[in-house]
Order: C-alpha cells, then structure tokens, then sequence
C-alpha cells in the first residue's frame, strides 16, 4: 500500500496527499507533520515498532472539507486520493488515484467559499507589456486584457483580488512580477505550463470556445489559466463561459492607488468589507445580487446610454416600493444558482446541491408570477425579467425525482423518491422485506427459546446477531453458533439469519450503486441545459442588484444624478456614503461646484481633522456611485462623466521596494500627472510634505499649475501651505475654499462646513491638544508660535542661562537662493596652474575679505 501512496505522492509534490483509506483520509511523512501542525491534529505513525516508523495524521472522510477550508487558507495545495472501486469488490490492493487538486485558486465547494469571487489568475510580462487572465471555477466567469504597463495589471489585480496567481517558472521580468504579488500579499504559484506558449494556447482556446478575438498577451494567460485548471479539476469543466477581453475605454479606470484610498471595496484599517463602500452599499439578498454589485463598483460605466437605463431602472424600482419589496421578499430563498451550476458542470454536484437547485427554480417561479402581476417597464427591468426563466421542467422533475432532503453525499444513498425508478424500488422492496423477517426473527426466536430478553443486533464489522444474556446461556440451542462474547453476554449467528443478511445487503448495495448511476444521469440531463439556466441565475442576480440600489436610495434619502458626456460637476448637499452611516444624524453635508470656466482647481485650506479628505473622498464617491449606476448621496447632482478618479491621500511607505513616503507621494504625484486628462478628477491632499517646506511648497505650486493650465483637469487640492492660496488671484481658473472652524478661548470648534475662501489659520497646535498632546507641550507651542509670528525670536533655556534663537524663515529662504561671491571666486580658482606662493597669495586676500 505504501509503494501505491509514495508513486502517486510523487506526482504531485508541492501538494498535501489526502490519500484515502477506509473511513479516513491520511497523510504520512512531511505532509503529515504540516497537516498536524496546521490542523491541531494527533501525529501519530505506521509501523511504530519498525526501525523507521513513518509519520501518519488522518481525518475522517466525512469532515474533509471543514479541514480542506483551513489549509486553503492558509495558501496549500491539497491533492484529494480516492479510492476508484469499491473495496470489497477489489482483488487484491484498492485501486486508488488523484480525483482533484485543490488550491486557493481552484475551489468549488460551497462550504469553503466566501459570497464573492474567487478568481485564479494567470500573469505574464514579455517586452514590456503584460497579459492577465482571470478565471472563476466556481461561478465559469472568464476575463482577459493585455496591458501597455505593468500599472494596468496592477489595477487589475487589485480590483480582483485573484485567490492565486499562476506565474511562469523562469526569467528575470517573471521574478519582478512574482516578488510584486508575494509583497501585495497575492498567493503565488509557478506552473510550469505548456499554456505559456502563446500557439498552444491559442490553439486551446480555440478548440474549447471557437473563434476568439483577444490580444496575444490576453490569449496566453487565458490559455495557460485554463490548461491548469483541467489539469488539477480532472473535469472538463463545461459550465466555462467564453473569456471575455476587459475593455478599459468603456469604464472608469481606478487605479490600485484610488481603490485603496476610497476603499471602494475593502477598507483600510482592518482590510475587511464591513466599512468600505461595497460593505455599505450591499443590500443584496442573492449571493449573485452581491456579486454583480461588487462588479458595478469597481467597473463604472463611461458611456451615457448603458448608464441612463441603469439609473432609470433604479428609478423604477424605487418608485414601486411595495412590489420592490416583494421581489426582495421571494430572492431570499433563491440559493447561489450560479455556484450550484458550476458544480454541475465540474461534476461534483451533490444531491443536495440538485435540490437547491430545483427550490431555486420554483422560487423564480414565484418571482414570475409576481412580475407578470406587477410588470417592470424601464428597458434594462424588461430586458432582464425577459431572460428569468423558472425551467419548470428542470424544477418539476427535479422535485419527482429527489427526495425532500437529499444526503450531502451520493455514497449514502436515500438519494430517489419512490417511483421514480421501478427497479430501484424493486431492489428496496428486498432489503425492507429482508429487514421485516429479521424484526420478525426476535419475536419468533424469544417465544421458540423463552429467552425473553433475547434481542437482535447489527455492527458493520459481524453484520446480525443474536445477542442473549449470559444467565440464560443454558437455553441456547445447538443451532445457534456462538460468534461473539461481550460484556451483556453472547452473541450468535444462525444459517439462516446469514442468508436474510446477504439478501439485505445485496440489495442495498445494488440500490446504492444504481441510485449512483440515476444521480450521474439526472446531473448530466441538468448540464444539457446549463446554458439558459446560467442566463436566469445572472439575470436574478441583476434584479437583485438593482432592487437593493434601489432600497438604499429610497431608505437613505439618495437622489438621481443628471449626467452628461461633459460640462460642470455640481453636488448640492452631497454626503460620505460610509461616514454618514457610521455618524448617524451627526454628518454635515456640503456642496461643490467644478467646472472648465472658473471653478476648475479647487485650493482647500483648514486645520487637520476639520473635514478636507472627507469631503474630497465623497465628491470621488459621489462620481463613482453615480457611474456604477447607483442614485447617490446628496440633495441634487449635476455630473460629467469622469475617464478616471486619481487619488493621492494618505501617508505609507514601500519597504519592499525600498521607497520612502515622499519617494511613493511623487511615484503617485507622476502617474497622474502622466495620466490625468481634462475628463479626469484628481484628489491631492497635502503633496510635498515629505520633504523641506520649500521644496514642498515649490512641488505642490508647480503642480496645481500644471493640472490648471497644462491639462485643465478638475482638481481639488487640500493644503497646509498657506502661499498656495494665492494661486486663486494668480490663475483664473483656480479659487479658494475652507473648512470652517471656530476658537473659542484656548478650544478649537470644528464646524465640518465648507465655505468660499481661504482659512484664517492651521490650527495646528489646538489639534495637538485635541489629540492629548500633554498641556505642557502645547502652552509652550502657543509661546513659540506667538513669538514666531511677532519677532521670529526665541527664548531658549541652556545649562549656561537663557539662549536668544532666531528663527527668520524668509531671510532662511533668501539665503538659500542668494549667491555666495566668495564661494563662486573659489570654485574659479585655477589651482593646476597657480605656484604655491600665488596660491598662499590669493588665501590671503580671502581671508582679508572676511575679516
């Protein structure tokens, strides 16, 4: 058995072998150890007694999947041995293989999938540009691009959130690209796959999906993703749809750096869903409703008419409150189809997962009716009701054939009705029957021998007894052959008893095996239909979506934005979406007003903590809301549609890469300024404050510029740097704007509101005191600020009596800039040709100059 184990272990050895044995998975050597150690589980060994007993950790079969989640989660791969025949049929040793390969990137299983995505994905770089492929096993979607730069990939992958990447083996750009997505915390495998060559996998693709019209980076990742998929499922995986190729002309773009910041999807402090946008914005009651809405977040629409039918059928629905309210009512009995789907197609249904499907099918039965009864007229409403279909067929046989509740596993059989097959009820009919003459044979036996306590038994290592107790041993009779002594007595078999067991358990093994052979046909007569029920778990998926944007907009109090290809981007009374849920009753909403004519550049002053990134992060919100088709967050809006969102708020450093914060602030300051185009928002926020206040105050004015006149880029630009203010005098499209605070005594009064005009004061030192900076700390701040501002001198004390610090920062500045004669006469110097006298000379009258 062994010899079977070590030549199936290696070929798979970068994975966990859970090499079934009886009612046990084990694992031996090296796996066992990491299985123990990660599992909490006993190690123990075979052959202890052996001068080199091998390590052995086990789990039972029936709870592979609770300890399957956590190795996946902890980035494992986990190859799944089966026994391939029936161990009491086999001669000799069990015939045992590899049914699955399981990797963070390849999971089917319900049990161990969160309610989004779970994309395996497929990287590559070749002279420069980059191909992505993205493959979803559990739901068949499948997405590919091809990048001019590895910053297009990087969003992609951020948006995504792959479970695993596959990366090429080999090269040095692979070893970039593999240390990138270790150091973003992406799980990363090297896959040595024929795929990589891009004739293969065109050539694949073809085969698979017919003609496709992808870019030959696009097409390889996609070859290489699906080839490996096929190889760890076993499965052809038929429930794949044709990879779709990412268009980014269509949608807004978001870079890694703008999802982060608006935490569109994930939120920053903790990295969970509970407190970004997506976290509060989903309503959904469908695990495909959250998928799709995840989707519209991170991909807003840039075309009027996909957008207008968006926004109209949030609209609709919002106006219809009660039937709205209905549909959501029914959907939330409606099960993750498109999951349940996929497992059909992968060949790992359950009968469980059957008559999920068949509930689900009735319940969009029930959605149909109503929809008939209370018709949606906007056109996308319409077009996406056209394409619910409840299947009645699928969900009437479904509920002939399938019992109210199916086991979760084909093996434990019970799976049919009565009647839905005359030779399976015939096979039942003997094993109930054999079981009647078995409870039949107690009674008989106890009036035959006067045993009254005699009772019959079964176990699955003696099959039936008889067990009678040991103080009525004397009345055994000679027929009886004794085949157990336990602690109550004695237990015995008869000739004929064994006869009615074999009868039993033939039948039942019979029906066992031809229940699994009707299962394996019931699931390929659902795959026959995939398709058009693939179409109605989207199109419920959509509904769903729509319905709970519209549930947000009517129980938040959301209006519908007014958007045009260009123009002024006007919010009146506009809201945090996350913030004001988290402050309930206590947000101050405020308005704005960009345009190309006067108001383009936005110059934001005021003290910390008074409200300058919130407000910008709402305006991006605001735009991205209204793009991914949501009503949004303020009084009125009037929008242009935006190409791109560029952020750059926030402070961090890159220690894997070796950049400072300021080095990052200014990776981040190019690529939007590389980037940004007169249909772009950009939010900066504090730019050049990594460095010397004139350095940073000359990068943040060159930059405000440069956004103004060079590219004419809406721009809200938050500062401490008071000199900035002047650039509304100076450019005439720039203007200024503050948050309003308010001292009252030695307090500071954040109001949160945004008024026309520049700040009066930082007031830095009264958010020290705010923060708990000790009082001592900011009386003293107070006296030196107070004398900075009078005379720009100092009192310091020293060990010696009080010390006289001067402290002039613009004659600081003048002398940076102003030129030092005697250092330009000595830089003339031409020492080479001068004779040490001439040179002893010319010092002297040097240092005549200074005296």
């Amino acid at each position: 058995m062994m010899k079977q184990y070590y030549s199936i272990k290696r070929e798979h050895p970068d994975a966990l072998l859970m090499f079934r044995m009886g009612d046990f998975y084990e694992t031996f050597g090296e796996d066992a150890r990491t299985v123990s150690r990660e599992l909490d589980i006993v190690l123990t060994a075979r052959d202890r007694k052996s001068k080199n007993p091998v390590p052995l950790a086990g789990i039972p079969y029936h709870a592979l999947d609770s300890y399957l989640a956590k190795l996946i989660r902890r980035g494992y791969r986990v190859a799944i041995c089966d026994q391939l025949e029936d161990p009491q049929a086999a001669r000799g040793l069990v015939k045992r293989g590899v049914v699955r390969v399981v990797s963070p990137g390849t999971v089917v299983e319900g049990a161990l999938l969160g309610a989004g995505h779970n994309f395996l994905a497929a990287a590559l770089e070749s002279d420069g540009r980059y191909g992505l492929a993205l493959l979803d096993i559990s739901t068949g979607d499948f997405r590919a691009a091809q990048f001019a730069s590895r910053g297009g990939l990087e969003a992609e992958l951020v948006r995504h959130a792959p479970a695993e990447v596959l990366v090429t083996p080999a090269g040095e750009a692979e070893d970039k690209l593999a240390e990138w997505l270790r150091a973003h915390g992406f799980t990363v495998t090297e896959a040595e796959l024929e795929g990589w060559l891009h004739p293969v996998a065109a050539k694949a693709l073809e085969k698979r999906f017919g003609a496709l019209e992808l870019k030959p980076l696009a097409t390889t990742a996609a070859g290489a993703v699906l080839e490996y998929a096929g190889a760890t499922q076993f499965s052809e995986l038929r429930h794949l749809r044709p990879p779709i190729e990412l268009a980014a002309s269509e949608q807004m773009v978001l870079d890694a750096v703008t999802l982060r910041n608006l935490e569109v999807v994930r939120a920053v402090g903790d990295g969970g869903v509970r407190d970004s946008l997506f976290g509060h914005l989903n309503t959904t009651v469908t695990a495909g409703g959250g998928r799709t809405l995840r989707e519209w977040l991170l991909r807003p629409i840039c075309t009027l008419e996909p957008l207008a039918a968006r926004h109209g059928a949030v609209g609709e629905l919002v106006g219809k409150t009660l039937p709205r309210r209905e549909i959501r009512d029914i959907l939330k009995g409606f099960q993750d189809v498109e999951r349940l789907l996929s497992r059909v197609g992968h060949g790992s249904a359950s009968p469980r997962d059957l008559a999920g499907l068949g509930q689900s099918l009735a319940i969009v039965g029930e959605l149909q009716q109503l929809l008939q009864e209370e018709p949606l007229e906007a056109e996308l409403l319409a077009s996406t009701t056209s394409e619910i279909d409840p299947h009645p067929e699928v969900s009437n046989h479904l509920a002939q054939a399938l019992v109210e509740e199916p086991p979760l596993v084909i093996r434990d059989g019970g799976i049919f009705r009565a009647g839905f097959s005359s030779k399976l009820d015939q096979l039942r009919g003997q094993a109930t029957q054999g079981r009647e003459w078995v409870t039949a044979l107690q009674v008989q036996e106890r009036k035959r021998t006067g045993i009254a306590r005699l009772k019959v038994g079964y176990n699955r290592v003696f099959g039936y007894y008889l067990e009678i107790p040991k103080k009525d041993a004397k009345k055994v009779p000679e027929s009886y052959h004794r085949k157990q002594t336990v602690a109550t007595g004695e237990r015995y078999i008869t000739p004929e008893l064994k006869e009615q067991e074999s009868t039993i358990l033939r039948a039942d093994e019979r029906a066992t095996a031809l229940e699994g052979e009707l299962f394996r046909e019931l699931r390929e007569w659902v795959l026959e239909r995939l398709p058009s029920l693939q179409a109605t778990a989207r199109a419920v998926g959509q509904l769903d979506a729509l319905a709970a944007l519209a549930e947000v907009a009517e129980t938040r109090d959301y209006c519908q934005p007014e958007m045009s290809e260009t123009g002024a981007l006007h919010v009146s009374d506009g809201r945090h979406p996350v913030i004001e849920r988290l402050r309930e009753g206590e947000y101050i909403p405020n308005s704005l007003h960009l345009d190309d004519a006067q108001r383009q550049v936005m110059i934001l002053t005021g003290p910390n903590m008074g409200g300058k990134s919130t407000y910008m992060r709402q305006t991006a919100l605001i735009c991205l809301l209204a793009q991914a088709g949501s009503w949004v967050p303020a009084a009125s809006a009037r929008l242009p549609l935006v190409d791109r969102i560029f952020t750059r708020v926030g402070a961090h450093d890159d220690l894997v890469h070796g950049h400072s914060t300021f080095m990052v602030e200014m990776l981040e300051l190019a690529n939007i300024l590389q980037n940004a185009t007169p249909r772009s928002l950009v939010l900066l926020d504090e730019i050049g404050r990594g460095t010397s206040t004139y350095d940073g105050l000359a990068i943040a004015w060159a930059v405000a510029e440069q956004l103004h006149t060079g590219q004419g880029v809406k721009t809200m630009f938050a500062t401490h740097y008071h000199q900035l203010t002047d650039l509304a005098r100076l450019l005439d499209r720039a203007f200024n704007s503050h948050m309003q605070a308010r001292e009252e005594g030695n307090e500071l009064l954040l109001l949160y509101r945004v008024a026309e005009g520049p700040a009066d004061a930082s007031f830095g030192v009264h958010v020290a005191q705010m923060a708990g900076v000790p009082d001592a700390v900011t009386a003293r701040a107070r006296e030196v600020l107070g004398k900075l501002e009078q005379d720009a001198t100092v009192e310091v004390s020293a060990a010696g009596g009080p010390v006289q610090a001067v402290f002039d920062l613009a004659q600081a500045a003048a002398a940076e800039q102003k030129a030092d004669p005697l250092r330009d006469e000595i830089r003339k110097l031409d020492l080479m040709n001068m004779t040490p006298l001439q040179a002893l000379e010319k010092l002297h009258d040097l240092q005549q100059e200074l005296l």
